[in-house]
Parts: C-alpha cells; sequence; structure tokens
C-alpha cells in the first residue's frame, strides 16, 4: 500500500491499492538443448540463440572478469549471448550451479544481473547496482529445497532485517541450465514489452520476469540452485520487491545515472537505500516543509527515513 500525506490542516491520505505480480516461468530442455518455455497449456515460445539486445550500450559489467572462457571458472563466463559452442551442461555440478558452495558463481550472477540492467531500453536514468544478498539467497535455497516444479514462493519471502522481495523461478529438465541461460530466460522477455503501455498488465505472464529483473529500486540479490532428482531449479530473490503499481515502468528513463551523477558504476547508480518511506510524497513534504529539519513536522519524518536519511540516493 502507497500512501501520500501532507501537513496538518491540509492534511488528508490517498491510499493506493498496490498490485504485486510474482511470475514463475518453467523451461524444458529438448533433445537438441534448444530452451522450450511453457507460458500456458496451450501456448509455447521458443528461445532463439543467445539474448542480444539491438543497440545495447557497452558498460563493463558485461565483460568477463577475465578471459579466455574456462568451464571452471566463473570469471570466465559469458555475460551476453549464447553459452560457449560443446558446452555440455552434462558436466554441469554444483561447483558450476551452486552459489553457496562456490562464491565466485555468485559474483558471477550479480554481475550477469547487473550487465542486463545496465542494458535497459529505452535507458535507465535511476537503474541501481545490485548487491549479493546471503539473506536473499537463503531464502531461495529454502524455497528450492521444496522442489516444487514451475512455483514461485507464493508468500513474498522477507529478509530477516524486514525488506520484502519478489522471487524469479525457472525449471529444467533433464539436465541444468547454465546461470547464463538461465538468467536470459527470464530477460529474454524483453522483446514483448514496450515502456509505458498501459497493456503490459495484460501481458504480465509474458513480460514480469523481465520487468522484475528490470525494477530500477530493488537491489539486493540471493539466487539459489536446487537439485530435485531430473529436474532443476533456479530460484533468485530480489529485494526490496518489485512489479508493483505500473508495471510498465520498472524503471524511470533517461541518461543513465541522471538521477545519481556522483554515485554511478558502468551505467548503474550505486547509492542504495535500506529505509523505505511510508508515504508517496516525501520528498515534496521535504522540498515545501522541510519535514526533515522542522521540528513541528517531525512526526512526518519518521514516516519518511529514505527522504530524510539517504540524501543521494536512490529509493
Amino acid at each position: 500500500m502507497s500512501r501520500r500525506a501532507v501537513p496538518p490542516r491540509n492534511a488528508y491520505v490517498n491510499c493506493l491499492s498496490v498490485l504485486l505480480l510474482n511470475f514463475c516461468w518453467k523451461l524444458t530442455s529438448a533433445l537438441d538443448c534448444t530452451p522450450t518455455t511453457t507460458i500456458s497449456s496451450v501456448q509455447t515460445t521458443t528461445l532463439g540463440p543467445g539474448v542480444l539486445v539491438p543497440n545495447a550500450p557497452t558498460s563493463h559489467w558485461c565483460t568477463p572478469l577475465q578471459s579466455p572462457f574456462n568451464f571452471n571458472n566463473p570469471a570466465t563466463w559469458p555475460l551476453t549471448g549464447d553459452d560457449p559452442a560443446g558446452l555440455d551442461n552434462k558436466k554441469l555440478t554444483a561447483l558450476h550451479l551452486d552459489p553457496s558452495a562456490n562464491p565466485a558463481v555468485a559474483d558471477y550472477i550479480v554481475r550477469k544481473y547487473n550487465c542486463r540492467r545496465s542494458q535497459a531500453n529505452p535507458r535507465a536514468s535511476n537503474m541501481l547496482q545490485m548487491v549479493w544478498s546471503s539473506s536473499a539467497a537463503n531464502l531461495a535455497a529454502k524455497w528450492g529445497a521444496k522442489c516444487l516444479v514451475n512455483e514461485h514462493d507464493p508468500g513474498n519471502p522477507t529478509t530477516p532485517d524486514g525488506v520484502p522481495c519478489n522471487q524469479n523461478l525457472i525449471s529444467s529438465w533433464p539436465n541444468p541450465l547454465t546461470w547464463n541461460v538461465a538468467i536470459d530466460g527470464w530477460f529474454e522477455e524483453w522483446r514483448m514489452f514496450v515502456y509505458g503501455d498501459p497493456g503490459m498488465l495484460a501481458i504480465y505472464h509474458e513480460i514480469g520476469h523481465y520487468t522484475l529483473m528490470m525494477w530500477a529500486k530493488s537491489f539486493y540479490l540471493g539466487c539459489a540452485w536446487a537439485n530435485c532428482s531430473n529436474t532443476h531449479n533456479f530460484i533468485c530473490n530480489q529485494c526490496p520487491d518489485g512489479n508493483a503499481g505500473d508495471l510498465s515502468v520498472p524503471y524511470a528513463t533517461g541518461s543513465p545515472c541522471a538521477q545519481c551523477p556522483n554515485n554511478c558504476d558502468g551505467g548503474l547508480c550505486t547509492k542504495h537505500c535500506v529505509a523505505q518511506n511510508l508515504y508517496s510524497n516525501c520528498d515534496a513534504l521535504d522540498s515545501t516543509y522541510k519535514i526533515c529539519s522542522n521540528i513541528a513536522y517531525s512526526g512526518y519524518a519518521v514516516s519518511c527515513p529514505a527522504t530524510c536519511t539517504c540524501a543521494g540516493a536512490v529509493y
């Protein structure tokens, strides 16, 4: 719920209902290793070769930290496009897939996410850089251990420090995917997305994974892999939760980092704020009434912690 507040004598609260959408997606691996996504019982879509975004900006996030490619070194894995030719998914193990077993896998997942977030089209002016959250990852692992194919956590998982999360999930069988392909399975939905189009809500099942990835104000990322006999679940939690309100506007458009010129890395804003305002118009209140410094409005300051404590951050 989003609330709007103004100071006394002209006070009113306008409560807006927020639609929280969680999505899960089933991915199957055919014998020729061409993944096919089952969106519904009657609609299927075949993913083409690696996801290459037209006119995508150049960002260091999309360059592997090391080269050449080494199957056992996540720092060399591709961040855009296909997996290397000849890669045998049957040889993927926990050391390639489980971020809790290999921290380098967690580093790769974060870098892959940041690469794709830096490629928002149209460009994003307030896209936050993702950082790894062990709490969010533990929640993802806990859900993955249930081995429920094609089912996300319906409870909107919340980290121990109270930050709400949303979840993307993808399943494959009989062989695992690489994280490169799993994450691009969600990102692939950019092809259906039209920024600002109110019709996006009607096709949320076709674009919801993408909009969650592109939710600018999410900054914690925690993912897990679950080996469930012949099925493999890949789960990522993003926090604070996204896909709330207008699904067609997951971020603000503009030059990269326009809203964070002093806190920018590769087109992504680096200063986030854990505190969350209770009112939607806190910034306007402080601009007009100086609620953060005027003791007469201290009650409003308590309800606007992001505005009052996170100068220069995206929130």
